[in-house]
């Protein structure tokens, strides 16, 4: 809390809410979530208060459980300024835990292990969510939490896999970000490969794990699966593979975007933990595992591999992958641990000098980034990139009627080929969706009402495949859609309505249904064993202290 605080502190004093990247894309997101919550109008599939009010499908694309978590956040914090303080601290406090609990399991003492998570907070996609809102460092901060379970596979030689942990971790990272839970997949094939090796037993555990987390997220798998099989979507934005890699740099250049950066200090201390390992005797083959498949993992991550070949080879890579430094979300809790027991190992064997040069290090790398940070915060605090304090205090509404964001055509319906949808999306959506009036209605339909003088509209809507429009009380049988989605219909002159409604089968709410009661279920069984513990636990330290007294 204490970190948080001061590498946020500029932002703390100007009461400002920081509008970076893609922080309109994610306010877009929660706002829909929180007024569905409010006013009791539920939509799984269609956005109908973010968004410019269009209808297009994001949630369920984009971790929608904790989409109407960060919802339920926003209406209790009651306007923007709050609500990103309150979800920095959070995300914070989820790395650092995560952390510490696995460098608990994995039995590094605790002065290294609270070290190494705070550490833990200056690197990766957790300064790119503080600065820019970059989603990747919630994936990055529950990363830890997959780790310990590849950890539990090559070192518990009785229950390598407990099936429960890993299934709803992986469960809880699909309803997080999607991308994370595939990278988590990539971290986890070595170690579970060392555990058939070793002859371990996990084929049933491991099953029992993939079907757990299948069911808790089959509404984002349904939700893909079905809507890429009857739509052609749009791809996210292409980026060039070749010059996104991690680079080696003096000091942070720019505001969030130490994800794409190392410091020499962390370059320094990767080289000393990789002689140390060399050093030492007595790493067995889960030691080694780890330590080779981060560096590995590094190289690939970084600008010496040759990225430009392979988004040749693989341009859809350009598209769904866009930033060869997202490994860093796997690749950073797999060196951190690494550093932990390399430091463990030189302290246990009393070696003053190594240790004392390793501390150095570490406490160096833990301010260096801190205090860059502050420093590029307080000089980025310019009006082009923030919301004034009266604005960002005002409420939810106001801000995001005044951002122009959720401009990416991220998943919106290629109908045919044209111009760029994205620009078209800017141009038919962004640019008018004011000028009509907008009402929800019950069951998740959007209203749209305007005055015309007659003849063809291009509604401010996005209609895929399973949508219905109905104009002036009557459907539209033959709709007809430009691509990225926007209906085309025949006004009359005068006032007019159009109501746009998401068609959801009978196979599909069950599906949906059913993810929501498996989570409610896992939550109160969670619950239930949690307060068992603690139980226990008070009637164990009556028992002794009886004990003692009787004594």
């Amino acid at each position: 809390m204490l970190l948080t605080t001061i590498i946020i502190w500029p932002q703390l004093t100007s009461k400002r809410v920081i509008i970076v990247r893609d922080a309109g894309f994610y306010f877009g997101r929660f706002y829909d979530a929180a007024m569905q919550i409010k006013t009791g109008h539920y939509s799984f599939f269609q956005t109908n208060y973010g968004f410019q009010q269009s209808g297009r499908v994001i949630n369920a694309l984009y971790g929608p459980l904790f989409a109407y978590f960060n919802g339920a956040l926003l209406l209790l914090c009651n306007n923007w300024f709050t609500y990103q303080v309150v979800s920095i601290y959070l995300l914070c406090l989820v790395a650092a835990g995560s952390m510490l609990l696995l460098l608990h399991y994995s039995g590094v003492k605790k002065v290294i292990s609270v070290l190494i998570s705070l550490i833990y907070l200056n690197i990766g996609l957790i300064p790119a969510f503080i600065n820019a809102s970059s989603f990747g460092g919630w994936g990055q901060a529950l990363m830890p939490l997959v780790l310990l379970n590849g950890w539990r596979m090559v070192k518990d030689p009785k229950k390598p896999i407990n099936w429960l942990w890993l299934g709803s971790t992986m469960g809880l990272l699909l309803q997080v970000h999607l991308l994370s839970a595939l990278l988590a997949c990539l971290l986890l094939a070595p170690f579970f490969l060392l555990a058939l090796i070793k002859r371990k037993k996990v084929w049933k555990d491991f099953f029992k794990a993939v079907a757990l987390a299948a069911v808790l997220g089959s509404n984002t798998i349904l939700a893909l699966l079905w809507l890429s099989a009857t739509n052609q979507l749009a791809s996210p934005d292409a980026y060039n593979l070749a010059v996104s890699g991690l680079k080696l740099v003096s000091q942070q250049t720019q505001l969030g975007n130490s994800y794409g950066q190392i410091l020499p200090v962390f370059a320094l201390l990767i080289a000393i933990d990789f002689a140390g390992n060399l050093l030492l005797k007595q790493k067995g083959p889960a030691e080694i595992l780890l330590l080779a498949w981060s560096m590995v993992l590094l190289l690939i991550a970084s600008n010496y591999f040759p990225w430009g070949y392979v988004q040749k080879q693989l341009p859809f890579l350009a598209t769904n992958f866009q930033f060869p430094f997202r490994l860093v979300t796997i690749i950073y809790p797999m060196l951190l641990l690494s550093v932990a027991l390399t430091v463990q190992k030189v302290l246990t064997k009393k070696n003053l000098p190594i240790f004392a040069a390793v501390l150095a290090a570490l406490l160096f790398l833990l301010a260096r980034p801190v205090y860059q940070t502050n420093q590029l915060r307080t000089q980025k605090l310019s009006p082009k990139k923030l919301l004034q304090t009266k604005l960002a205090r005002q409420g939810l509404d106001p801000l995001l009627s005044v951002l122009n964001y959720g401009s990416q055509a991220d998943y919106l319906p290629v109908v045919k080929k044209g111009p760029d949808i994205g620009k078209a999306y800017r141009k038919q959506i962004a640019s008018r969706w004011q000028s009509f009036g907008h009402q929800v209605l019950p069951r998740g339909k959007q209203q749209l009402s305007w005055t015309s003088k007659g003849g063809k509209v291009i509604l401010p809507l996005v209609a895929y495949q399973q949508s219905q429009v109905a104009l002036n009380g009557k459907a539209v049988k033959k709709l007809t859609r430009k691509s990225g989605g926007f209906p085309v219909v025949e006004a009359k002159k005068g006032k007019n309505t159009a109501v746009l409604t998401f068609g959801i089968p009978l196979w599909g709410q069950v599906v949906i249904l059913g993810c929501w009661l498996s989570w409610l279920l896992l939550a109160s069984f969670f619950l239930i064993k949690s307060l068992t513990l603690a139980r226990n636990h008070v009637i164990f330290m009556f028992i002794k202290r009886q004990k003692t007294v009787g004594v």
